[in-house]
């Protein structure tokens, strides 16, 4: 009997170890993506001129991914081909100029399909978003700005602290707002929120008015709450506008020019699509714009760089990548910041806001909805 009991033992501790094994293994994967998603909200410049942590990270997300959409191949090969020829074609012939196009195809085939990990580098995103957001009112609170004017002005206050600071901190923040939103986290939404406005950007007001929108709309049956929420905000927004400390009544005119006038974004699309004109079968390769540097628009930034070849290939990619899989009237805060990110900047240039929307897309995609519920 003794034998036997040994027997039994000798069985179930290999059991318990690999219990402990497997646990073990699952934090420490865990933690890895958290600070995978930590990292996905700071657009880290390596050491090379333009090449970004972001770029490796994307990388691999697609070696991480168990199943690959060989359409999804195709596709990517086919928009990178054409980068290829028009970056031959053009003037700037650099490693870089040929490196960040491919990329930004490459990321529009990733997908994030295991739950657990698209969960954790959600929560990395929240974590970084949160202590960046914090960070920035940290920064302006030591700094000597007399005015809201100022503030919204001098967009290279906080470079020294935060190198990433900017319109490209702009998007992620606005993003994660629909993330907060979506996931009815207000706290985290306002937090984003403050966050995104103290990048000087329109972008995060935008985003703002627009979610507000949607929600009277939702709420449209129940006045009193939907009338108290948009009352709260338009008060956040509104006094310290009107604070004659904060907003001398001679820069009322300036601050209402710099988030109302749209005359830049419209020279701007103008210079672009002269520039498409000039050789709109394979683009004017990676070549800047005068004074803009870019369209501030992605499918025109696309269109006069790389052709309308390179364009068509582009588009299918972005089809697969976000439109084939959520349910739009779902997901309508989704659509309209990625309008906004995509139409009035170079949002889907930004690495590091295509990997959220992926990863946006991927956990609220209809099909993982289901799985969820059932």
């Amino acid at each position: 009997m003794t034998i036997i009991k040994d027997n039994v033992d000798c069985e179930i501790r290999p059991v318990k170890i690999n219990t402990s094994i497997r646990i073990q293994h699952q934090r420490v994967t865990n933690l890895f993506w958290t600070i995978f998603g930590v990292l996905i909200f700071m657009p880290i410049e390596l050491f090379v001129n333009g090449l970004y942590l972001s770029y490796f990270q994307i990388i691999l997300l697609f070696l991480y991914q168990e199943k690959k959409s060989k359409i999804k191949i195709i596709v990517f090969l086919g928009y990178s081909l054409f980068v290829v020829i028009s970056t031959m074609l053009g003037n700037d012939i650099t490693l870089i100029s040929l490196i960040n196009p491919i990329m930004i195809g490459f990321a529009l085939i990733v997908s994030i399909k295991n739950v657990n990990q698209a969960n954790m580098i959600k929560n990395g995103l929240y974590i970084s978003a949160a202590v960046n957001s914090f960070l920035l009112i940290y920064l302006v609170s030591q700094q000597n700005i007399s005015s809201l004017y100022f503030l919204m002005t001098a967009r290279t206050w906080a470079l020294e602290v935060v190198p990433y600071f900017g319109n490209g901190l702009a998007i992620l923040f606005s993003m994660m707002m629909v993330f907060a939103y979506k996931e009815k986290k207000l706290k985290f939404f306002l937090i984003f929120f403050v966050g995104g406005l103290l990048t000087t950007s329109r972008l995060p007001l935008l985003t703002m008015l627009m979610i507000l929108l949607i929600y009277f709309a939702g709420n449209i049956n129940n006045i009193k709450k939907a009338s108290a929420t948009g009352l709260f905000f338009i008060m956040l927004l509104l006094v310290p506008m009107f604070n004659s400390s904060f907003m001398p009544t001679n820069e009322m005119d300036g601050v209402v020019s710099r988030l109302t006038t749209a005359n830049d974004r419209l020279h701007v699309y103008g210079v672009a699509l002269s520039k498409y004109y000039e050789n709109p079968i394979f683009g004017s390769g990676s070549e800047k714009l005068e004074y803009y540097f870019h369209a501030h628009n992605s499918f025109l930034q696309v269109a006069y760089s790389h052709g309308s070849l390179a364009l068509i290939f582009w588009l299918m990619a972005i089809y697969m990548a976000f439109f084939q899989r959520l349910n739009f009237i779902n997901n309508i805060a989704f659509y309209l910041i990625f309008a906004l990110i995509s139409l009035t900047q170079i949002g889907l240039h930004n690495l590091n806001a295509l990997v959220v929307l992926t990863l946006y897309s991927s956990i609220f995609s209809n099909k993982v909805v289901n799985e969820i519920r059932k």
